[in-house]
């Protein structure tokens, strides 16, 4: 679900109409995120114990840790935690993917990632996602194109790279939105390479460099 300029007014309609444990929250948000944790701590009337886990990878011991600190009793009020991992290992995976399958009352999950092309299709099916869009792209969507021509450039800086990936999605889901049948499948193709190579990214299986190289050779799929 795409939050919209105005996330507060639809989380307000969201959470008033229906009711989740766990969430995925793409792009990155920092303000976002706290105002998701106001949301499930009830505007933070009554007190609440929130639980941070970063770094770049979620490692198997602090998804047990999670494991065992969701079925034990809150310090105070609502149970939050929140992961703000680049990368969740399969081992973490398979043991939050248990967790979120035993839900506890007033316990809440919030995954913080710029793509959820770094989870699992498991583990995504007991994710409520909420989108944003990169700030660059919002304010002037028709201009912005993929340079994939000087995409490698970015390769030095891994935080440019990330952003790159991010708002290269968010053009593609919009190109698929409005493309006609004999485009449609190229542009998914297109898409699919893109996850696939954020995916190896988010991993560190291959260079940064290599993985924007391989996608500039990819970049025929967008053309006429």
């Amino acid at each position: 679900m795409i939050l919209g300029k105005n996330p507060e007014k639809f989380l307000k309609k969201f959470f008033s109409a229906a009711s989740a444990q766990a969430f995925l929250l793409v792009g990155g948000d920092e303000g976002l995120e706290n105002l998701l944790i106001r949301f499930l701590s009830r505007g933070a009337q009554t007190e609440f114990d929130l639980r941070v886990y970063g770094g770049d990878s979620l490692k198997i011991d602090e998804a047990r840790e999670i494991h065992r600190a969701a079925g034990q009793s809150a310090l105070a009020g609502a149970k939050i935690f929140l992961l703000k991992n680049n990368f969740i290992a399969p081992e973490a995976e398979a043991t939050l993917l248990k967790t979120l399958e035993e839900p506890y009352p007033d316990t809440y999950f919030i995954i913080s990632l710029a793509s959820e092309a770094a989870l699992s299709p498991p583990l995504l099916s007991r994710l409520t996602v909420f989108k944003t869009s990169p700030p660059e792209l919002e304010k002037n969507k028709k201009a912005w194109k993929p340079g994939l021509g000087e995409a490698a450039s970015l390769a030095k800086d891994r935080r440019e790279t990330e952003d790159f990936f991010r708002r290269l999605e968010w053009w593609l889901e919009e190109k698929l939105q409005a493309a006609p049948r004999e485009k449609f499948r190229l542009l998914r193709n297109f898409l699919e390479d893109l996850l696939q190579t954020k995916k190896l990214f988010l991993e560190k299986t291959y260079s940064s460099r290599m993985l924007l190289e391989h996608l500039i050779i990819s970049k025929f799929y967008l053309e006429p």
